[in-house]
């Protein structure tokens, strides 16, 4: 157990670029051997400036480590890096073949903002702010939470700015107030569930912006899914961003109710998955608008409005860094099982040329048919 005794309760801690090619806090053993569980009460606070690579808080050792505070970390990268892939940095992480039973739990607020450069000729992997990747392991986040990755010139074909990523049949949970994530870059991804892996999410006010993933990308087609658990809800609350589920084998357990609003990205390329020239699409529809399950219930919105769109899209900055929305047209959604009552679907309408004309498709219901209105945009567009 660690307590921070300074008079502020917290410590600062600062990495560069001349301190060598990682950054490190705590880690509870190495691969193979016992440390016993840690514990540090107090706030961390953590800044770094052009490091290649952080592992802040590693889980290894079949142990449980415990944040009793709040965690701030602020890292920017000016110079650009290239990280091979093995060096993927990431910030709190339980890694692939760690012993079960490995824990990380945060008992206060966390708040992580990255931004960096990436080398557009390099082999870099891009930043994963949370990452728990072996079998029955689990990470805790229990407090208000922002998150916020961006990454400048990154066009790869995998990959993206991460903010929570889970596989391997392990578990992580967000319990807060308000929780926030935004991943801006490059086919953005800010939640990943993999593998029998399972991501709940409980926030009276929660903010996604980017891809929901639930495709383990090594051999999509005989992929296992993840399950995501969310509740969007309120004015404040939002989703930006598509869905990958390949074969259809993942659970997307989302919910919008009470001016929550749901909006794709409607990318004009496809978000699969590209492996040894196979070209995997993101479902079994190959529809580039599509949600496996959506509930809708009271007040809860989906937003086909393309001007509403480009301009939510201009002001988190996602135009000039994911250039493929700005030729995005929202003309239609695929949802696979609708369920729940009395949402709304804001639709782009025009009887005089109805190509122009927002679509919703709704193949099944399994909790049966409910009630939805549709409130109409450009209807300026009607004929007198």
């Amino acid at each position: 157990t660690y307590n921070i005794r300074r008079p502020s309760g917290s410590i600062n801690v600062t990495a560069d670029r001349a301190n060598g090619r990682g950054a490190g806090l705590i880690r509870s053993a190495g691969s193979g051997s016992t440390a016993g569980d840690i514990t540090v009460n107090g706030d961390i606070n953590f800044t770094s400036r052009d490091v290649l690579s952080h592992y802040l808080i590693t889980g290894d050792g079949g142990d449980t480590i415990t944040v009793n505070g709040n965690f701030t970390a602020d890292i920017y990268n000016t110079t650009q890096l290239n990280v091979p892939p093995e060096w993927a940095p990431r910030g709190v992480q339980i890694m692939e073949y760690r012993p079960a039973g490995t824990k990380i739990v945060f008992n206060g607020d966390f708040t992580f903002n990255v931004y960096n450069d990436m080398d557009p000729n390099g082999q870099e992997d891009s930043y994963t702010v949370v990452a728990v990747m072996a079998p029955d392991t689990e990470i805790d986040l229990n407090g208000n939470v922002t998150i916020v990755n961006t990454l400048d010139n990154f066009d790869k074909g995998y990959g993206g700015a991460n903010a929570l990523y889970a596989e391997h049949d392990s578990v992580l949970n967000v319990t807060g107030d308000k929780v926030i994530l935004r991943t801006i870059g490059w086919r953005p991804h800010a939640i990943s569930a993999k593998d029998g892996a399972v991501v709940n999410i409980n926030a009276n006010t929660l903010q996604v912006v980017g891809v929901i993933d639930m495709t383990e990308d090594t051999n999509p087609s005989a992929a296992v899914g993840g399950t995501l658990n969310a509740v969007f809800s309120g004015s404040d609350s939002y989703w930006y961003g598509d869905e990958i589920n390949v074969n259809g084998d993942g659970n997307l357990n989302v919910t919008f109710k009470d001016g929550a609003v749901y909006m794709p990205f409607g990318t004009i390329k496809d978000v699969g998955y590209e492996v040894d020239g196979v070209y995997y699409p993101s479902n079994q529809y190959n529809a580039k608008k599509f949600l496996s399950s959506l509930t809708l219930e009271t007040g809860g919105i989906v937003d086909l409005f393309d001007e509403d769109a480009q301009a939510r899209w201009d002001e988190l900055g996602l135009d000039t860094r994911y250039t493929a929305l700005k030729q995005a047209k929202l003309d239609y959604l695929m949802i696979e099982d609708l369920k729940g009552s009395d949402g709304t679907f804001r639709l782009d309408m025009n009887d005089l040329d109805k190509a122009h004309t927002d679509m919703i498709y709704v193949l099944s219901s399994t909790e049966g048919a409910g009630q939805h209105n549709v409130e109409a945009y450009n209807d300026n567009n009607f004929g007198n």
